[in-house]
């Protein structure tokens, strides 16, 4: 990347607020083309890579901001894509709190037959 564009990018994530630098998503074409939608196969696959990193086994948590900051995915894309992969059971979410901020909990069950 020139220094030129990487300067414009550094500016671009100030204006948007975005916190983190270059990140690499471990995107899993598969997954669009099982849901038919980018968005949803994007959503999954960022949950898969963080399947097993958390505290709590199986499960992983996110805000919507961190999702935001991850991917890029709005509010609305982030609830279409959850409503897709619930839909399909391979997806379970609950709310709970995390340092008295409510936080949605995912769990990804990757064995179940789409």
């Amino acid at each position: 990347m020139t220094k030129q564009l990487d300067d414009l990018l550094e500016v671009k994530r100030k204006e948007l607020g975005i916190t983190s630098k270059k990140r690499i998503i471990a995107y899993q074409p598969i997954f669009s083309l099982i849901s038919n939608s980018v968005v949803s196969g994007l959503f999954l696959s960022q949950l898969d890579y963080w399947k097993d990193k958390g505290h709590k086994k199986d499960w992983i948590y996110k805000t919507l901001n961190d999702f935001q900051d991850e991917t890029g995915l709005k509010r609305r894309e982030q609830e279409r894509a959850i409503k897709i992969w619930s839909d399909f059971g391979v997806l379970e979410v609950k709310l709970s709190f995390v340092f008295k901020t409510k936080v949605r909990h995912f769990k990804i069950d990757l064995n179940k037959k789409l």
